[in-house]
């Protein structure tokens, strides 16, 4: 027999044969705060069957906290208690989730649906859909509210527009921002981009994205610049149509953009840019209102911008398919 004293307990007997089941009991609470446990360390402390190495769910880590310090605080039992649904509430607070039902736009039996994620690292966004056109490349935009800070619409020009704070000035801008985290590497025509997908042959679809920063947020996500351009001379029509070359017309087909960028020139920094962290340039953001899936006609994604949308013009490269509404 040995004897251990543990503080803020009275003196136990434990049985020698235990006595490295009593010093591995000893460090238990800090192998517990880490939040990664081994097959061996729950073996050890008997806590069920192996685990493989990777991080516990909120959930089970918090039963896991519970159940280990009742059975080594004992006589401190309320105190444990405490300490454990202080770490649950955390838990609770630290994410949150929403499912948003995305509904046709073209009035076609296309349907899907958005589980939205939000947590400390960010939002996760899990879409699955279906009714689409088969082995079609869509990909999944943030629609933004138009009608909120930093938007205005300009009235010359009757184009949206954003104010960057510092300068007064005005820049037009998309009012849509793709579904990617902002630091995302955008490919723009050379491959399909951070927020595009395929559908399979039968029109569905399981996409899964990133994004650092939390989309239920006001004015966190950023605003795309009016993309650039090339002229091709083909006659356009109004609505769906079919285009045809036509020497002379003068056509915009919109290539890529990058977001709208926040300025000072009260410092003497060359570029007057400001920054929110190393190597970042601080965004202009927006708030999102909605998700929207588009198609893509030319089987090619455009980088920040969807492209042209044919609905409007029969030259355009992309159609609205879904849309759902997004909860604050």
């Amino acid at each position: 027999m040995i004897h251990v004293r543990r503080k803020g307990l009275t003196e136990t007997n434990i049985p020698a044969k235990s006595a490295k089941s009593a010093e591995a009991r000893e460090g238990l609470i800090l192998k517990v705060d880490s939040g990664r446990k081994t097959g061996p360390d729950l073996l050890r402390f008997g806590l069920g069957e192996p685990q493989s190495d990777t991080i516990f769910s909120a959930r089970r880590r918090t039963q896991e906290i519970i159940q280990m310090r009742i059975t080594i605080c004992s006589g401190a039992l309320v105190l444990c208690l405490l300490l454990s649904t202080v770490g649950l509430v955390t838990d609770a607070q630290a994410e949150s989730k929403q499912s948003v039902v995305l509904a046709a736009l073209d009035g076609s039996t296309a349907s899907g649906k958005v589980i939205v994620t939000v947590g400390s690292g960010g939002t996760t966004l899990i879409m699955k859909v279906s009714g689409l056109a088969p082995n079609a490349v869509h990909s999944l935009w943030e629609l933004l509210d138009t009608t909120a800070s930093p938007f205005v619409i300009d009235p010359v020009l009757g184009l949206t527009v954003v104010t960057d704070t510092n300068l007064g000035t005005l820049a037009p801008v998309f009012p849509v921002a793709p579904a990617a985290a902002d630091n995302a590497g955008f490919k723009g025509g050379t491959g399909l981009d951070p927020n595009g997908f395929v559908t399979d042959s039968q029109g569905k679809a399981t996409f899964i994205v990133k994004l650092n920063y939390d989309i239920t947020k006001s004015q966190i996500a950023p605003i795309v610049l009016a993309p650039q351009s090339q002229t091709v001379q083909v006659q356009p029509v109004t609505g769906l149509g079919e285009c045809t070359a036509s020497p002379g017309s003068a056509y915009q087909s919109l290539i890529d953009s990058s977001y709208a960028r926040s300025f000072d020139t009260s410092h003497a920094d060359p570029s007057f840019q400001l920054t929110d962290g190393k190597y970042r340039a601080k965004l202009i953001r927006g708030t999102v209102a909605n998700l929207v899936v588009v198609q893509h006609l030319d089987g090619l994604t455009h980088g920040h911008a969807p492209g042209v949308m044919a609905e409007v013009t029969g030259c355009g490269d992309h159609l609205g398919k879904l849309i759902g509404t997004l909860t604050h």
